[in-house]
């Protein structure tokens, strides 16, 4: 006989009761679920039948069915191929039969592997073979649908037989139980029960066909109402099947429809009139306490809502385990839920599918192997070192992926030649190695290479699957893996929280290596294809985990979650598309191809319209969980803030209940209501009402989980922004170190001085050669030609036009070639650039060698330090609170003239910008630059520095002046007379600014030009003056270091307009001032 009980849970007990008639009449019996439902179905006859029935009794799937039946008459298979040994197969078949495909060619993705892998598992589900699908190529007329048929007809085959080659497949098990099942009668004196199916597979029908063959008694449970409402179409079509199959071999029907009386009324009435859209009855009885929909802000507002019914729940008396939280997909929750609720101590168990590929150990693999294939490229580089298993440390990743970023590093051979970095840590515009810091990113860098290095060396002489497989884990060894997994120390770096995980990860990664070798061991692969198909070996892994605890909330998508009743149900993210979801297209058989072969005569999986009848069931099931009271809800907007729908779902429900359906709007909720937990009242705490939020104050600083809320902290007030001043003189110490650049930036805005010196904020951005950074490269070549021309005894200012021309191309070509190396290379973009840089620096060296053929003076050191280790003793000057200034800096070039006893020093400084020297700059602390270097080397004496200039402690230090010399090149009109030197032109017209003594003695001495061109915009000082500017200077540098010292860190008098240091701050978030439209901010 076939009897089907229609129902849910009031048919599910009905199958229990009768099970307990057959242990009383001591009568075998098996009960047939879904395989991953086994579990669950043992521990519930456990619970409903007496202690005897375990041995009359067996709870099993289809597959563990096939099992027993071979264990009794043979036929057991042997191993079973995986998803990822499936798509290695698949891979391997596509490659042998491309040059006979239409369709299908090696060029086929991972996706696509996946799909049609997936394709031929239905195909054997529904014992389609590869035989049938030619034919039905060969019945259509010539089409892309024939060819497809045609290729999948091929592949199938190939697939196939590369499988079985190695191993078997579960479909080979039913179809053994199908043919066992028709020469034996198993079933003999028992009775079959199946519950928890909506439909079978045509394997499947098979089985049972066989059963009824036999005359088997066959009870099965289908989720069917007299209504049949929508959801239940697949229902309605698996009981047209089995009533086809009784009627093919005369077996006696019996239908029972069984009544769930032990569900509330409210839900009752939802699941059966949700989809019955014929329904004219209302429920009048507010359903408040047991159904409920809850509107919601967005998912961060559900998450809360969840934590709310939680803690209700469990101060009302309830268990974790009383309650389950069901959504369509649960990925779409993670990060949210997840972390509310392991921050508020709440046991759960989140059921979903862990990627292998995902995890950090198959990471550092697979980045291992990227880096070998992509030449090392920077993020490649950057994902293996964060895997936190190559054998760093955090502080040298964060080292590392810093140095390399910023300078782009990448290729092969720059990081496995053996050769340290050269470039510094902190760019182009250093002005001295910090050797520290490079020899650690150094040591980092050999640290890094050694296990990859030969890692390479193994893979550059692999050509098989086999020994890239061997290469991969004799890398693994080689980098210490094995011993880390089972360090407990390590145990955070492989993503899980025992050492027993990180060394079952270990070895699933062990595992996957020996299915990539028994699948593709002797397949002919280049690097780069076994990298892509050990990362889909990877992807298709599945590393589950067990529930670790009895007591939890069990988290759930609404398609897998397998848990019976729980008294309490929470339904998420009931929006449009979202839940019930949208039904997906096939990717590799569209619905109108399978409608196509449905006409041939070629069954598969059900069609659309029972694919979106299974979407809605999902809806009802998530209710049928709620044995006691379920509340759903939906949220208004996604997590961009586009505004979102709540589902037909909810709309059926609100019209089926009307006012009856117990509707609220979470935000609405009082506070106490919202927040029950003390780690998620410290998260909320900024969005109530002054009230609420003091008695959260009050009640949660003494647990110490009280802090002002972000949202009330106001933004810096620039004009009122400040240190107290113990706290600067701690941090700045009684002396002050002082830079031109420092000095500067205090003076343009304060507060980003605090910021860039204080906090020691920097810049992530990769080094580039900037326009900028011409400055440094002009510097340079000036510096190495003057030295060069020093030392080569030439004596500067007699220097012909061609040795010019030939020094410039030479010193430019050295520069050039030093910054390609630490570029990785020069594009012609770059390249360009600097040929235009010679070309200035030609007329730069022109104006320099016409300047030292027009003066006494003689240039006698460069780049010259002062205040800096190796270098000059540094000007100090004292303040009024106690502490000192000492001024320190790198001077371009020192000039010297000497009459008699007493020695004439002049500063020059290159400045490849536009510089204008104005005196009324020193008292805003701007230009102080030159007269401190000229007041520090005349006023402090050092005896190396007069050594290097010739002097000694009986002569008397002078100072002659200090310019700038303004090395950008002019532009000149091209409408000149074609007669005009435009060469000379733009040399005479580079133009020094500053100050020089107004003695004309010096003067005439330090600019013997007849037209005085090179002096003609230094303003002339005569002793008096030039101590009046020293004091200025001076007393400018005491005021700005006193102001660091009373803590002053605001940008109150920040310059405004089209010069103003707001245009380009990269500060201006902090800062939070409002930008105006002539490009400042304003407080």
């Amino acid at each position: 006989m076939l009897t089907i009980l229609y129902g849910t849970q009031s048919a599910r007990r009905e199958i229990y009761s009768r099970i307990r008639g057959d242990v009383n009449a001591a009568r075998r019996a098996f009960l047939i679920v879904p395989d991953q439902k086994a579990l669950l179905a043992e521990s519930a006859l456990m619970e409903n039948l007496p202690p005897s029935a375990a041995l009359l009794v067996d709870a099993v799937g289809f597959s563990r069915l096939s099992n027993l039946v071979c264990r009794k008459y043979g036929g057991l298979c042997g191993d079973y191929a995986d998803e990822g040994a499936k798509i290695l197969f698949l891979y391997r078949a596509v490659k042998k039969l491309s040059p006979w495909l239409r369709v299908y060619d090696t060029r086929l993705g991972c996706g696509a592997l996946t799909a049609l892998v997936s394709l031929f598992t239905e195909f054997r589900a529904y014992a389609v073979t590869p035989e049938a699908m030619d034919e039905a190529a060969k019945r259509l007329p010539p089409s892309p649908l024939s060819d497809k048929l045609s290729d999948l007809a091929l592949l199938f085959a190939e697939y196939e037989d590369l499988l079985h080659k190695r191993y078997a497949e579960q479909a080979d098990d039913l179809d053994k139980l199908c043919s066992l099942l028709a020469e034996h009668d198993f079933f003999a004196d028992s009775r079959v029960y199946i519950d928890s199916f909506i439909s079978f597979t045509g394997q499947e029908m098979k089985i049972i066909d066989r059963m009824l063959a036999k005359n088997t008694a066959i009870t099965v449970t289908l989720p069917l109402s007299r209504t049949r409402p929508a959801h239940a179409a697949e229902a309605a079509d698996t009981r047209r099947r089995l009533l086809r199959l009784a009627e093919k071999h005369s077996i006696p029907i019996d239908e029972v429809y069984t009544q769930d009386t032990d569900c509330p009324a409210a839900l009752e009435f939802a699941k059966q009139n949700l989809w019955n859209f014929s329904c004219t009855a209302r429920f009048e009885t507010n359903t408040r306490g047991t159904l409920e929909l809850v509107r919601c802000a967005d998912k961060n507002e559900e998450a809360e809502l969840c934590l709310s019914e939680i803690f209700q729940i469990v101060s009302n008396g309830g268990a974790y385990a009383e309650i389950a939280i069901i959504a369509r997909n649960t990925a779409d929750y993670e990060g949210t839920l997840d972390a509310m609720l392991s921050r508020c101590g709440i046991p759960f168990f989140l059921s979903k599918k862990t990627d292998a590929a995902l995890l950090p150990l198959t990471k550092l693999t697979l980045a291992a192997l990227s880096l070998y294939v992509y030449d090392f490229r920077t993020a490649d580089v950057i994902s293996y070192i964060k895997t936190g298993l190559c054998g760093l440390d955090d502080e040298e990743c964060d080292l590392f992926e810093e140095y390399i970023s910023r300078w782009n590093i990448s290729g092969r051979h720059r990081y496995l030649d053996g050769e340290d970095f050269t470039m510094s840590p902190e760019g182009y515009t250093a002005s001295e190695m910090p050797s520290e810091s490079l020899a650690g990113i150094n040591a980092v860098k050999r640290k890094f290479a050694a296990p990859l290095s030969r890692l390479c060396d193994s893979l550059c002489a692999a050509r098989t699957g086999r020994e890239f497989a061997e290469s991969v884990f004799l890398y693994l060894c080689d980098a210490g893996i094995r011993e880390r997994a089972a360090d407990p120390r390590f145990t955070r770096f492989f993503g899980v929280d025992k050492t027993a995980e990180s060394i079952r990860l270990w070895n699933i990664l062990l595992d996957a290596l020996d299915t990539f070798v028994a699948a593709a061991g002797d397949e002919p692969l280049t690097a780069a294809e076994f990298c892509d198909l050990l990362r889909l070996l990877f992807s298709s892994l599945d590393v589950g985990h067990i529930p670790s605890s009895r007591d939890q909330i069990i988290v759930g998508n609404a398609d897998t979650i397998r848990i019976d009743r729980r008294p309490y149900v929470l339904i998420l993210g009931a929006n449009e598309g979202v839940f019930p979801a949208p039904v997906p297209e096939s990717p590799a058989l569209g619905e109108e191809d399978r409608q196509a072969l449905e006409k041939l005569g070629i069954r598969l999986s059900q069609n659309r319209a029972l694919r979106s009848a299974r979407e809605l069931y999902h809806f009802v099931r998530a209710l049928d969980c709620a044995q006691t009271r379920a509340v759903i809800s939906y949220y208004a907007q996604t997590p961009d803030g586009a505004p979102t729908e709540k589902s037909f779902a909810v709309e059926r429900l609100e019209k089926i209940f009307g006012g009856s359906l117990y509707t609220s709007v979470f935000s609405a909720l009082p506070p106490l209501e919202r927040m029950c937990y003390a780690a998620e009242a410290r998260m909320c705490a900024g969005r109530f009402d002054q009230r609420t939020e003091a008695v959260l104050q009050q009640v949660l600083t003494p647990l110490g989980l009280y802090a002002p809320p972000l949202g009330d902290v106001h933004a810096i007030q620039n004009a009122n922004a400040s240190l107290s001043a113990p706290a600067a003189r701690a941090a700045l110490g009684e002396t002050i170190p002082l830079s031109q650049s420092r000095i500067d930036r205090y003076s343009d805005c304060r507060l980003r001085w605090f910021l860039e010196y204080m906090l020691s904020l920097q810049d992530t951005a990769p080094f580039e050669f900037r326009p900028v950074d011409t400055g440094n490269f002009v510097h340079g070549v000036l510096e190495r030609f003057l030295l060069e021309t020093q030392k080569g005894g030439a004596s500067l200012g007699a220097l012909t036009q061609t040795d010019i021309r030939a020094a410039a191309a030479r010193l430019c070509t050295a520069e050039t070639e030093k910054i390609a190396r630490a570029c990785g290379g020069a594009g012609g973009r770059l390249l360009f650039f600097f040929d235009r840089l010679q070309k200035n620096l030609e007329l730069i060296l022109t104006s320099l060698n016409d300047e030292f053929a027009n003066t006494a003076f003689q240039p006698v050191l460069f780049e010259y330090k002062i205040g800096l280790a190796g270098g000059h003793a540094p000007l100090s000057i004292p303040l009024p609170d106690g502490g000192v200034a000492e001024i320190r800096g790198v001077a371009d070039r020192i000039d010297v003239y000497r009459a008699g006893t007493c020695v004439f020093i002049r500063v020059a400084d290159y400045k490849t910008g536009d510089k204008t020297f104005r005196e009324e700059d020193l008292n805003r602390g701007k230009n102080l630059q030159l007269p401190v270097y000229l007041l520090t080397l005349c006023s402090v004496r050092d005896e190396s520095f007069l050594k290097k200039i010739g002097a000694d402690l009986t002569d008397k230090l002078i100072p002659a002046g200090a310019s700038y010399f303004v090395v950008k090149p002019p532009r000149l009109r091209l409408d000149a007379p074609p007669c005009r030197d435009m060469y000379g032109d733009a040399v005479r017209a580079l133009r020094r600014e500053g100050i020089l003594s107004a003695d004309e003695k010096i003067a005439g001495r330090a600019d013997t030009s007849e037209d005085r061109r090179f002096s003609a915009k230094l303003i002339p000082k005569n002793e008096r003056e030039m101590d009046a500017l020293f004091n200025t200077v001076k007393a400018a540098v005491c005021r700005v270091a006193c102001d660091m010292r009373a803590g002053r860190i605001d940008c109150a008098d920040t310059q405004s307009g089209a010069k103003s240091p707001c245009r380009y701050c990269p500060y201006t978030a902090l800062c939070r001032g409002e930008k105006s439209k002539g490009g400042e901010f304003n407080d």
